[in-house]
């Protein structure tokens, strides 16, 4: 299963860094950036066997002067990510569960905010 998860990034390119599998094995969490679209990095999960690829922590954009969510690693339990959120010459700490990922972006941003 963890060679599965391993093709898959690696097949995504050089806009993937830094992945991390989560403690029961069966998750990646990892950073993506749109380099040709200028986007900022953000941060992905997907299933070990390469499916359910979707994006978490979308609070950083152009918007907010966000630069990346990057560095992304697992609670213990598996039940949030904790990740840096970069605002070029400062670093806040942020903190995500996925059932936070389906959250309207608004929403999920001003929570964000107010938790880093």
């Amino acid at each position: 299963m963890l060679l599965t998860g391993a093709i898959l990034l690696a097949s995504a390119g050089p806009a993937v860094a830094n992945p991390a599998w989560s403690p029961d094995e069966q998750r990646v969490v990892f950073e993506r950036w749109g380099v040709r679209q200028g986007l900022p990095r953000q941060l992905y999960v997907v299933n070990a066997n390469g499916s359910g690829a979707h994006q978490i922590a979308s609070g950083c954009s152009k918007a907010t002067k966000c630069i990346a969510d990057s560095m992304p690693a697992w609670s213990r339990d598996g039940a949030q990510i904790a990740f840096a959120r970069d605002y070029g010459p400062k670093v806040k700490i942020g903190l995500e569960t996925e059932a936070q990922a389906g959250e309207n972006p608004a929403t999920k941003r001003a929570r964000q905010d107010s938790n880093l």
